[in-house]
């Protein structure tokens, strides 16, 4: 399968280097006194997590990715992953601080370093 730059808000950004996808379920799972666990789920469809990283971001990659933070960071936003698929997602819960470090290449250049999270709606 080929691997396309993901999209976020309309904001193409750089294909990650990184890149991991959690599936999982909303609701809770509690242990009962007999030691059986018991599972209440909001909804019985899954539901994903992305966390992406980039080590060697541009300049002006790294304006891309401030962008497309900045236009879902209090709403949702269309992203189309790295396979082509649309999802309606938001930054993922407690993630509001995009952390960018710079690092230093030859000569006096510099490339940067960030990662993402987001969360399926």
């Amino acid at each position: 399968m080929a691997i396309s730059a993901p999209v976020l808000a309309t904001n193409t950004l750089a294909v990650p280097n990184r890149y991991k996808q959690y599936a999982g379920y909303r609701g809770g799972t509690s242990i009962m006194a007999d030691g059986s666990m018991t599972t209440d789920l909001v909804n019985a469809a899954v539901k994903l997590r992305w966390e992406m990283g980039w080590d060697w971001l541009t300049a002006a990659q790294v304006t891309t990715l401030k962008a497309a933070v900045e236009a879902v960071k209090a709403s949702s936003g269309t992203f189309v992953d790295v396979d082509g698929t649309s999802y309606t997602v938001t930054l993922d819960d407690g993630f509001l601080e995009l952390e960018i470090e710079m690092k230093k290449v030859a000569g006096n250049n510099q490339r940067f370093a960030a990662t993402l999270k987001l969360r399926q709606v």
